[in-house]
């Protein structure tokens, strides 16, 4: 086993110290149920108008979409609240433009301090390249999205 020289020993306790603390300032407590909810709500209903757009629907408003995400942590404890980042899934429930109900499991990895990543399933929102009515291939912007919320 190798040691370190006397001299490194102080310098890597130091940096391991400030680590801890920088570490310990985004913990898992900025990553809550209702800021995910919101976040992962507000970005959806958002992208879903950008969406109807490039498919030539424009008109179509975030409020009409009425997105509402209920988010989940596997394997956190029942009656538990979830919390801190990493894996969850989120149940996203909104209105269609015809006015249909609908609903998708978007699997969403958050990170400490606030961003995240969600992905949908290709059934229910698309696959990830649409086709515009003047026959272009875009992004599908609901298939997958990124988004970021005040941690604080």
């Amino acid at each position: 086993m190798r040691r370190r020289p006397a001299a490194a020993r102080p310098l890597a306790a130091a940096c391991c110290a400030v680590l801890t603390v920088v570490l310990s300032a985004c913990g898992p407590d900025d990553v809550t149920r209702p800021r995910l909810e919101a976040a992962v709500s507000t970005t959806f209903a958002n992208l879903f108008v950008r969406q109807q757009a490039l498919l030539g629907r424009p008109g179509v408003g975030a409020e009409a979409v009425a997105a509402r995400a209920s988010c989940t942590r596997p394997g956190t404890a029942p009656g538990a609240a979830p919390h801190g980042a990493g894996e969850w899934r989120c149940a996203l429930r909104w209105t269609a433009v015809d006015g249909t109900p609908t609903t998708a499991a978007y699997d969403v990895q958050a990170r400490a301090g606030g961003c995240f990543t969600a992905t949908g399933p290709e059934s229910v929102v698309g696959p990830p390249s649409i086709t515009g009515p003047d026959g272009t291939a875009v992004v599908n912007p609901v298939a997958a999205f990124d988004g970021c919320f005040d941690p604080s």
